[in-house]
């Protein structure tokens, strides 16, 4: 049997420069310390375009801890970070657990999980 895939989708709650992408990471302990260290040492495992009207996507990720990025460069004024949206697809649940705005990065840290896992 094949492990189930979702799509993560998000946006900006406020304007990012045209031209702008988001960057994808493995987050291995869910924190946005952790999260920190990979960005500053790993390169991404995804780079995706942010659409005119502030939202990106991300296609078929399995369960696991990821960290959406994007360089503080990216906004035209306040700096926040990406919004992951939390939903249920195809048994898996896509859930953000913490966030973090530095002076180089703002990120999200989510999860991805089975929906049967957590319940049990």
């Amino acid at each position: 049997m094949t492990e189930p895939l979702t799509n993560v989708t998000g946006y900006f709650s406020v304007p990012v420069r045209k031209g702008s992408h988001v960057y994808l990471y493995i987050a291995p302990q869910a924190s946005t310390q952790s999260a920190l260290e990979i960005i500053r040492k790993c390169p991404p495992i995804e780079k995706t375009a942010v659409e005119n009207d502030g939202t990106f996507a991300f296609p078929y990720y399995p369960s696991g801890d990821y960290s959406v990025m994007t360089p503080t460069e990216t906004f035209k004024g306040e700096v926040r970070h990406p919004v992951v949206q939390e939903s249920i697809s195809s048994g898996l649940r896509v859930e953000a657990v913490s966030h973090l705005v530095t002076s180089e990065y703002a990120l999200t840290v989510f999860s991805v999980q089975s929906v049967m896992a957590r319940s049990g």
